[in-house]
């Protein structure tokens, strides 16, 4: 499963399920359109990369079953902002 962004109101923000639909999430997965970093010192930034942050509200599982939290939620005005900026990029996760 690959990881993603959803609004406060359910709806998957990130990413765009246009751009990834029929890709297999393991190709996804292993092309990189995310990273997990413990801190934000750890991430590598180009000085030409336009690079927007926001705080998470909540964490979801992608089932009850699930063990880990594979999903972030952020609130509706936040995923608007998202959705204007985010196509096409990469994202980079901090815990």
């Amino acid at each position: 499963m690959s990881p993603a962004i959803f609004n406060e109101s359910g709806v998957q923000i990130w990413p765009d399920r246009a751009a990834v639909q029929g890709v297999d999430s393991s190709l996804v997965n292993d092309a990189g359109i995310a990273s997990f970093f413990s801190s934000r010192g750890q991430i590598k930034i180009n000085a030409q990369a336009k690079v927007s942050e926001f705080n998470a509200s909540g964490l979801v599982k992608a089932s009850e079953k699930a063990f880990v939290y594979e999903y972030v939620k952020v609130p509706d005005a936040m995923g608007k902002q998202i959705i204007a900026s985010a196509r096409g990029c990469r994202m980079n996760f901090i815990r």
